[in-house]
This record gives C-alpha cells, sequence and structure tokens, in this order.
C-alpha cells in the first residue's frame, strides 16, 4: 500500500483539479490545448488513488458537500471499481444541483461501457433526481435513451422534462421527431424555457419548423423575466431570430435592472453585429459592466483586449467578488474575474480606423462573417472555450442532423471526435485565429480521411 501521506497528495490534488475543470470549461481563456493539460493531470491522480480506501477514510471525517467530493467519489471509486457502496453513497449525497451536475461529469469521464450500467440503474430507480443524473450523463456522452424517453418526460417533476429535451435535442436522433409535438405542449411547465431552447436548437428540421413560434415567444418571455437565470436561453434567441427582432429584444433588455443589463452586453456579443459596438464601448467605461463588454467587443471584432494599449488596470476603489471583511455579506464570486479591464480610449481610436471591414446587421465572430461553416470548424478546433461553445451552437443549429458538439467533454475524446491528432501551442493558435477563414495551414492538425 502507498504512504498514506503520498495517497492523500494525490487526493487533495485531484480534488482541486476537479473542481477547476469544472470552471475552466466555461473560461473565455482556456482552449483545447488547456482542457487537455488538465485532464492528464487529473487522470495521473485518478490512476494513483485506484484501488486505495483513501475514499472511506477521507468521507468519514466529513460529509461530502461540495462539487469536488461528489465528482471524486463516483470518478475514482463508483464507476471505475463498480463499488456499489461508494455508488450507494454518491446517490444519498446527491441532495443539490451541484452535487448532481459532479455525479453526471464524474460519469461521462469513464467510457461508456463503464457507465452505462450505471446510467442504466439510475434510469431505472424512479428517483427524479436519480434519473436527472442519468439523463445527464447519457447526453453528455452523446448516447440515446434505449427506451422509455415518453414516459421520462411526462413525469411531474420541474426539472426531468428539460433534461429529456437537451438530451434528444443535442443527440439529433429520431427521438426528437417523435417527442416534437409533446414538447410544444408543455411549453407552460416549469421546464417551458429548457424545452423551448431544445426546439430551436432543431428549428430548421422540417419537422419541427411550425414549432418554432411557440418556442420563440416562451424563451422571450422568460429571458425578459428573467434575464439573470436565462442567459443561455438570450443566447440561442440571438442565435435563431432575424437580426431586428433580436436588437429589438437587446434594447429592452438595456432598459432593465443591472442584471439585464450584464445580459443585454452578453446579448451583443452572442449577435456579434458591428452596430452594438459604439455602446459597448461606452459600457466600458462603467466598472461594473466593462469587463463583459470588452469580451462582447473581442467576441465581433477578434481584437485582443489583454495586451496593451487595450488592456487597462484594475479601476480604483472598484470591488468586486468577496473581500477579506468578515461583515460584507456579499460572498458572491466575481463572474468577470478572469476578464481584461478594457481601456475604452485606444479601443474607440482602434473602432474609429476599422469600421469599413464591418458591415451594419451582419454577423460576426471574432472579426470575422459568423455565416461560414468552414469559420466555424476552425474556431471549434482552434478558439477558447467560449468561442469553440459559440461555434458548436452555430454548426448545431444548421445543420439539424448534426449533434451539438460538447466542448466540454473530456479532452482526448473531444480530439478524436474532431480529428486532430496533435494541437498547437498559444503563439500559433492565435495566428491560426487571426488569419481568418481563408487560411487553411491549420489543418495540418488534424489526421487525413481515409
Amino acid at each position: 500500500m502507498p504512504i498514506e501521506f503520498v495517497v492523500n497528495q494525490h487526493w487533495e490534488a485531484a480534488l482541486g483539479l476537479a473542481l477547476r475543470r469544472a470552471v475552466a470549461v466555461r473560461e473565455w481563456h482556456y482552449s483545447l490545448c488547456d482542457i487537455l493539460g488538465l485532464d492528464d493531470q487529473l487522470v495521473t491522480h485518478q490512476q494513483a488513488l485506484l484501488g486505495n480506501d483513501v475514499l472511506s477514510s477521507n468521507l468519514a471525517n466529513e460529509a461530502p458537500s461540495e462539487y469536488d467530493v461528489v465528482f471524486l467519489i463516483t470518478l475514482l471509486n463508483a464507476a471505475a471499481k463498480s463499488d456499489v457502496n461508494c455508488l450507494d453513497l454518491a446517490c444519498r449525497v446527491c441532495t443539490t444541483v451541484s452535487h448532481r451536475t459532479a455525479f453526471s461529469d464524474a460519469l461521462s469521464w469513464h467510457e461508456w461501457d463503464i457507465a452505462a450500467p450505471i446510467v442504466d440503474g439510475l434510469l431505472d430507480t424512479g428517483d427524479s433526481d436519480l434519473q436527472l443524473i442519468g439523463l445527464r450523463a447519457s447526453r453528455l456522452h452523446g448516447q440515446r435513451l434505449s427506451s422509455g424517453i415518453v414516459e421520462v418526460f411526462k413525469k411531474d417533476a420541474p426539472e426531468l422534462p428539460g433534461e429529456v429535451a437537451r438530451l434528444v435535442s443535442d443527440l439529433a436522433g429520431p427521438d426528437f421527431l417523435v417527442l416534437a409535438s409533446l414538447l410544444t405542449d408543455n411549453l407552460d411547465r416549469p421546464a417551458g424555457p429548457a424545452i423551448s431552447e431544445a426546439i430551436l436548437l432543431r428549428h430548421r428540421a422540417s419537422e419541427l419548423k411550425s414549432h418554432r413560434k411557440a418556442a420563440v415567444e416562451c424563451l422571450t418571455n422568460s429571458v425578459l423575466q428573467n434575464p439573470s437565470d436565462t442567459a443561455s436561453g438570450a443566447r440561442m434567441l440571438m442565435c435563431v431570430l432575424e437580426v431586428g427582432d433580436a436588437r429589438e429584444l437587446l434594447r429592452q433588455l438595456g432598459g432593465g435592472n443591472q442584471a439585464s443589463v450584464r445580459v443585454a452586453i452578453q446579448c451583443a456579443g452572442w449577435l456579434g453585429i458591428p452596430d452594438s459596438i459604439p455602446w459597448l464601448i461606452q459600457m466600458m467605461s462603467q466598472p461594473l459592466f466593462a469587463r463583459v463588454a470588452g469580451e462582447s467587443f473581442y467576441r465581433i471584432t477578434g481584437l485582443r483586449l489583454d495586451q496593451r494599449p487595450y488592456e487597462g488596470d484594475w479601476p480604483d476603489g472598484f470591488e468586486a467578488g468577496p473581500n477579506d471583511d468578515p461583515e460584507d455579506e456579499n460572498v458572491e464570486m466575481d463572474e468577470d474575474e478572469n476578464l481584461p479591464w478594457p481601456e475604452p480610449g485606444p479601443i474607440a481610436e482602434w473602432w474609429e480606423q476599422n469600421p469599413s471591414r464591418f458591415k451594419s446587421n451582419v454577423r460576426y465572430l471574432l472579426g470575422f462573417e459568423l455565416d461560414n461553416e468552414e469559420w466555424l470548424r476552425k474556431v471549434l478546433v482552434l478558439g477558447r472555450q467560449r468561442e469553440r461553445a459559440t461555434a458548436a451552437l452555430e454548426l448545431a443549429i444548421r445543420n439539424p442532423t448534426e449533434p451539438l458538439f460538447n466542448v466540454e467533454e473530456h479532452g482526448r475524446r473531444q480530439m478524436k471526435k474532431l480529428g486532430i491528432k496533435r494541437l498547437p501551442n498559444e503563439e500559433y493558435r492565435c495566428n491560426h485565429i487571426e488569419a481568418g477563414p481563408d487560411d487553411h495551414t491549420w489543418k495540418k492538425y488534424l489526421r487525413k480521411k481515409k
């Protein structure tokens, strides 16, 4: 047996990496190469811990209550060793959304032949929370349910219908067409916004075009009423609405409260039209919105704001996220923690010199027209995580029979699905992206099709 001290070091390192990865896959500054690095480190610790009783001793000392603990329970023992006791424990402690997310994330790390029997067991329990874990794990693996999809959808549980809708929509399988009418009939349920997103992802399929209007209406109402809780719905609307309708929704959000304005700024980036840029530069002068406005500006123009003269300094007197004051009740994390601070003056000067590069009411991603599948597939391989997520979503909308690519999946599996034989270093990655869609030299990183 390994020395207990060494085992515990692996345990602590694995916990930290698990939580770090869960955040990194949605961060603006991580690329697939970075995710792959985290994955390889986590696998190293996983292999060092397998076969040890470290889980039992650690769990005996403190009740599992964090994402990373549940993740490790499942990753190290429950799936890899088919440890029934650990599986039971993982099921019992999954009392929050974070726990359920951790459980399904961990299952998605294993090959499907290991995860499948566990997923089947979760779906057979009849427990809605455990079925939710099984559904999400199936979706992350890109695996359809063998049967019972309609019965699960009809269950009287708030979150299940939305997860079923995501599963069949992301996979673009025949199940979605079977459920199409049933989905539209359930838009008034709590899961209505999630169901609407699923419909809109595949609305170009001939069988679903008639359901588009109802889904747009449901999702629009939800976004306007609860903007802080429906950012993904707002992003979907920016992708599927006509530009004029999208601009009107953006205008309504921009006239609302603080949360609404923030979503409006994000929407400007997701929509990608240069008409929003003067407003975004204005918002960069407000510390509360400066960084998110800078990200939206970058998403449209491709101008990197993490370098001088376009990157500024933290404003004097401005605070975001928790601080060291024990009497301060603010414990919310800084949503824009890793985004650069934009310098409005030099950015405005750059825009004054470059507006002719952009067409009004045309959507752009990183400085190039978004309605170009060759460009979207290049960004999917070489972009950063949030850009890759945009490219994956836009490609799925344009191709109703093509599964939604999961940019949060295990890095090695992503490389295999994308046909990548190796990845460039950061300098070359940036150079290829800045070269735009007409540069094809990046394809040297792909495997040759047989």
